[in-house]
C-alpha cells in the first residue's frame, strides 16, 4: 500500500573520509506494517484522533479497501454495532465491527467475512468515529521539473518527529488530528539534510550539507537534492515560502 519515494545519493567517486550517501531517503511507512501502529498508539493515547487508510477487504462494503479514510479515537464506550481497531495477537491487528459485548470479551466480526473473533476491552486500540468515502482516491499533484534553487522553503509548522527522530507526521495540533495517510521516514543521509537545514532553507543549502557531509560531485549532489526536495514538497513536508515585501 505503501509509495517507495527515493532520493539517489548514489554517485560517489575516489577516496575521501566524508561517508557515502544512502539510497532510498525517504519512504512512505506500509499501513500494514506493526511499526505504523506503534507509532499510532502515543497519538491516540494523547487523545488525537487519528486519520488513517484501511488495507484489506473484510469490512465491505461499509469500507473499501484502499480507498476510503476512517478517523479513529481512543474511546473505551464500546458497544455492539462499533467499528473498533483491536490487536487479537501480538502485531495483528484487525478493524472490525463489535457484535457482542460480555462485560470486558468483545466478539468481532468483519462486515466481509464470516468468522468472528474474541478481543479483550484492553486490546482495542481506538473505535472508528468518522468515514470518508473515496477520500484515498485523491492523489497528491506531483511537483515535476526544476525546483527553484535560490527560493526559500520552509518546514510544515503541523510536522512532528516521532520519539526515534526519524519519522515525519502530519499534526494538526489545534485541530488535535493526526493524518497517518501517509507517515514518511528518513534513513541517514535524509535525517542528516533534515536535521542540518533549519527551519527556512534553500535547495542551495541542502546541497551545501550534502557535498560536507558525502563523497559526493556537487553536479550528483544538485540532482539529487532536486530529487529529494520534489518529494518533500510533494508530500506536504515543505513549502514554498512567501516573502511579502
Amino acid at each position: 500500500m505503501g509509495l517507495a519515494l527515493m532520493a539517489c545519493f548514489t554517485a560517489c567517486k575516489g577516496p575521501s573520509f566524508k561517508k557515502r550517501p544512502h539510497k532510498d531517503s525517504v519512504n512512505v511507512v506500509k499501513v500494514d506494517n506493526p511499526r505504523f501502529f506503534e507509532v499510532m498508539k502515543p497519538y491516540l493515547n494523547e487523545g488525537y484522533t487519528v486519520k488513517m487508510v484501511p488495507s484489506g477487504i473484510s469490512m465491505l462494503p461499509t469500507i473499501h479497501d484502499k480507498e476510503d479514510v476512517v478517523l479513529l479515537k481512543e474511546i473505551r464506550d464500546v458497544k455492539p454495532g462499533d467499528i473498533v481497531l483491536a490487536e487479537i495477537e501480538k502485531d495483528h491487528y484487525i478493524m472490525h465491527r463489535v457484535l457482542r459485548r460480555d462485560g470486558e470479551i468483545l466478539t468481532l466480526k468483519g462486515d466481509n467475512n464470516r468468522e468472528t473473533e474474541k478481543a479483550n476491552l484492553a486490546d482495542v486500540l481506538a473505535k472508528v468515529v468518522g468515514l470518508n468515502k473515496g477520500e484515498a482516491l485523491v492523489r497528491d499533484s506531483a511537483t515535476d521539473g526544476q525546483m527553484d534553487y535560490n527560493a526559500t522553503y520552509c518546514k510544515n509548522s503541523s510536522l512532528r518527529l516521532d520519539v526515534k527522530g526519524k519519522t515525519i507526521i502530519k499534526v494538526d495540533t489545534v485541530g488535535r488530528l493526526v493524518d497517518m495517510h501517509r507517515i514518511v521516514t528518513f534513513n541517514e543521509t535524509a535525517k542528516t539534510i533534515w536535521d542540518k537545514i533549519g527551519e527556512d532553507f534553500t535547495m542551495q543549502k541542502m546541497v551545501d550539507i550534502v557535498l560536507g557531509e558525502y563523497d559526493i560531485d556537487t553536479l550528483t549532489a544538485s540532482g539529487d537534492c532536486n530529487r529529494l526536495l520534489q518529494e518533500w514538497v510533494t508530500s506536504g513536508l515543505v513549502e514554498k515560502k512567501v516573502i511579502r515585501p
